[in-house]
């Protein structure tokens, strides 16, 4: 269920309660209420709302989900005709809120910007902050369920970046199924996972993974222990879904951990698509059933 629910956090980032940062003379318009009904904007003197055919643009404002989850953005660019042709009530849009069929959202310069507390240390953490660039693009077919995920991805200024594409059937988007993720009706028939350049990856994953390791042994044999457990089960995967050269590469991405280089690339079909519901195995062997029914290619390319 890894791409659903990147989807939901990447289309949740446009959700909860306005603030002002600093007094300002009410803004009106479709862009200014978009951004009021969906929320947590803090906007300043500099911030400014031009709306568009079509499309909002807000540019230097914060997000802000408490004092430490704060981030400042230079731009975010929301496209979606439905959203503004007038037809969806923006002031009020929060309540049984039911996902526009065609989304387009693109967010440059993305920065934390805490505040901790220290002006000093808040200014440090966001000088150090490389700025990172988003973007969400999806279509969806209300009726029959078709799902088109363009792109969801995350990119840095020197051209590393990760991102996502994928097709699924039958998906409901109502904030209904939104707020069930573990029973999202729909399923997966492909989906197209990239890494151009594994250290950026890396840096954003390891920390997290090395983190759930216990304190109290080695480290590096832990990791190492569990690098051997992962390789037997590539070792393990069905030939007839998962190639020699599959098997290879994803080897290397795990005896290369926490420190993998190079680009990655991960295609998977299904046929029949994999019910989202089953993306959340018990076990191996339930793991294994469902790789035997899709069609999974991996490619590396190492460093230069």
């Amino acid at each position: 269920m890894r791409f659903v629910l990147a989807l939901a956090a990447a289309i949740s980032f446009f959700a909860p309660v306005a603030q002002a940062q600093t007094p300002q003379t009410p803004v009106s318009g479709p862009c200014a209420d978009l951004a009021k009904a969906l929320g947590f904007i803090e906007a300043t003197k500099k911030t400014r709302f031009q709306d568009g055919d079509g499309a909002c643009s807000i540019t230097q404002f914060y997000v802000s989900f408490g004092s430490y989850i704060r981030y400042r953005i230079d731009e975010a660019i929301v496209r979606s005709p439905e959203l503004f042709t007038g037809d969806v009530d923006l002031k009020n849009a929060v309540g049984g809120f039911i996902l526009p069929t065609e989304l387009d959202i693109s967010v440059t310069g993305f920065v934390l910007a805490p505040e901790t507390g220290s002006a000093l240390n808040d200014y440090i953490i966001e000088t150090q902050s490389e700025p990172l660039d988003l973007h969400l693009a999806y279509r969806w077919d209300r009726d029959t369920g078709a799902l088109n995920l363009a792109d969801l991805g995350v990119r840095t200024r020197d051209g590393s970046a990760i991102t996502m594409a994928a097709m699924a059937s039958d998906v409901a988007l109502t904030q209904e199924h939104l707020d069930k993720l573990e029973a999202l009706p729909g399923g997966i028939e492909q989906l197209i996972f990239s890494v151009e350049d594994a250290s950026f990856f890396a840096s954003l994953v390891s920390p997290a993974l090395l983190g759930m390791l216990p304190d109290d042994g080695d480290p590096r044999a832990l990791v190492a222990s569990y690098q051997k457990v992962a390789v037997t089960l590539i070792d393990s995967l069905p030939g007839d879904s998962v190639s020699n050269n599959s098997k290879a590469a994803l080897r290397d991405f795990v005896e290369s951990f926490p420190k993998p280089t190079g680009d990655y690339t991960v295609q998977l079909r299904a046929d029949p698509p994999i019910p989202f519901v089953s993306l959340q195995p018990s076990d191996i062997s339930e793991l294994l059933g469902l790789l035997a029914t899709t069609e999974l290619t991996v490619t590396h390319t190492p460093e230069e």
